[in-house]
């Protein structure tokens, strides 16, 4: 059977690859928001829907920036450094959230950056994902969670490694410069070979994400949805 999205049927290479193995995806094209300044904590604690004073250096969560009515207005991975955050977000949604955040500035000493230029994000995906990050980056990455990072030499390139899941499957992301993303994406594809790694592309990725029943914004909510019902539930603190 065709698959309707891609034309491809669903046990294509990179597909079975993600789903059996590992398969690398570039996704540089996404973007990514810098929040500094002494007062960005409180800034984002009184706009998103999840509570940012909870992270520390090193943690991330997802959250949503919400109308007057509750209506999502976008939606993003925020991920917190020592003196700084970055925001992930699809690439429709940057300026976007650009524009929601720069509104609400006035007096506080917060700046944002577009960094999606300068910054590449490389993904691997699939059961053997941990195996592969752990090989390349070292035990130290035992430790890591959903929405951890830590920042490491990855073939003598400087990068974070984000635990991050796109599709479903066990997912790890790198954000490197951009000047690297070339060298970083043949280190990674070089030392995944053993493990039976595998490129895929974004139409591969829109699929593996429908299969997870992981929503994306535009396509399965909008700013007519009221966040109640987008099921995006990790998202939202009660208590914040």
């Amino acid at each position: 059977m065709t698959d309707f999205l891609s034309g491809k049927t669903p046990i294509h290479e990179d597909y079975f690859s993600v789903r059996n193995h590992v398969g690398l995806i570039d996704l540089s094209s996404r973007g990514k928001i810098e929040v500094t300044g002494k007062d960005r904590v409180s800034f984002l604690q009184g706009m998103v829907t999840n509570d940012v004073k909870k992270l520390k250096a090193g943690t991330g969560l997802h959250a949503a920036l919400l109308d007057s009515e509750a209506h999502i207005l976008a939606d993003f991975h925020l991920f917190a450094f020592e003196d700084r955050f970055l925001i992930d977000c699809r690439t429709a949604l940057t300026q976007k959230i650009l524009d929601l955040l720069g509104r609400y500035l006035i007096t506080e000493d917060v700046a944002l950056n577009n960094r999606s230029e300068s910054l590449a994000w490389l993904g691997v995906e699939g059961p053997e994902a941990e195996t592969l990050v752990q090989k390349i980056a070292g035990e130290e990455f035992d430790f890591l969670k959903p929405f951890t990072f830590r920042n490491t030499e990855i073939g003598g390139i400087r990068a974070e490694i984000f635990r991050l899941s796109l599709t479903g499957e066990d997912g790890f992301y790198f954000l490197a410069a951009n000047e690297d993303k070339k060298r970083l994406s043949e280190f990674l594809l070089t030392q995944g070979k053993p493990y039976g790694i595998g490129r895929f592309d974004k139409l591969t990725l829109e699929e593996l994400r429908i299969e997870a029943g992981i929503p994306l914004y535009d396509k399965d909510m909008d700013d007519k949805t009221l966040f109640s019902e987008t099921g995006l539930n990790d998202a939202l603190s009660t208590a914040k």
